[in-house]
């Protein structure tokens, strides 16, 4: 398994995520941010399951859904490094 390193930018981005879930539902805000974290430890075994978006310009960049939310993340040789997790609804394009 590749080593996992989480930006501050993403560890900024989910606790934003549980901030505004946490504004209706402290639980759905816990359930939602676990289950971003496995996803990442997931990604980390398996990073070939994450994908391409056309309007991500790197190609080094992947990405990967959960629920509402994009892990956009890179794989090295022996890391796996999680760059930013944001809604989907956001503007790829200004964003990367």
């Amino acid at each position: 398994m590749r080593r996992t390193d989480i930006s501050e930018q993403a560890r900024r981005d989910i606790l934003d995520v549980w901030h505004y879930i946490a504004t209706d539902s402290v639980e759905a805000a816990n359930r939602v941010s676990f289950d971003i974290i496995n996803a990442i430890e997931k990604l980390a075994k398996l990073p070939g399951l994450g994908h391409f978006r056309p309007d991500v310009r790197s190609r080094k960049l992947r990405c990967y859904c959960i629920f509402s939310y994009i892990i956009i993340y890179r794989v090295d040789a022996d890391q796996l490094v999680v760059i930013r997790v944001v809604h989907g609804a956001r503007d790829f394009r200004k964003l990367f």
